[in-house]
């Protein structure tokens, strides 16, 4: 069993995720701060997809991508309330860790968290001797904090990437 870690930020710890009581709080959250992601960008251009809102797609994906066995996933609490979520996989063969889905809540944003889990991720990377790490994030306004805590941790943009959608 995986075993919590606390960020020195507050009282905030990350532990690991756990999918039965964790998800609702994080769906919450994934809802409040995902505005700008493909399924919200989808929905905005042709309505509602498949009869739900994009929120409910969005945390479909996230909480799916959480769960997979090959995902570290850590939540982050503070005095017993959620507040976020960092995760990443790890490609043993290439030696390359893969930063994960990640988020705060919006009342959390600003107080380093954001950065701290980052810290969290590469040194979990260092400590299972990866050589490597990539993250994917969108480029537009309501990623560029993403990016820019990425780029402070020593991420470069290797290529530009394109989501595209029609209805058929």
């Amino acid at each position: 069993m995986a075993q919590s870690y606390v960020l020195n930020i507050g009282e905030v710890v990350l532990r690991p995720f756990d999918a039965r009581n964790d998800t609702d709080d994080l769906a919450r959250i994934i809802g409040q701060i995902w505005g700008g992601g493909n399924n919200a960008l989808t929905e905005s251009q042709y309505g509602l997809i498949g009869g739900k809102s994009w929120g409910h797609w969005q945390a479909k994906e996230i909480m799916s991508y959480l769960s997979a066995a090959q995902c570290s996933a850590y939540t982050a609490v503070e005095a017993g309330k959620i507040i976020g979520f960092c995760s990443y996989v790890l490609d043993r063969e290439r030696l390359i860790g893969t930063v994960g889905y990640n988020g705060l809540a919006p009342e959390q944003q600003g107080r380093k968290l954001g950065s701290a889990m980052m810290d969290f991720v590469m040194r979990k990377f260092n400590e299972e001797g990866m050589l490597y790490a990539a993250v994917i994030v969108m480029n537009n306004p309501q990623h560029a904090p993403a990016r820019r805590v990425y780029e402070s941790h020593g991420f470069k943009t290797m290529v530009g990437l394109d989501y595209m959608f029609r209805k058929l």
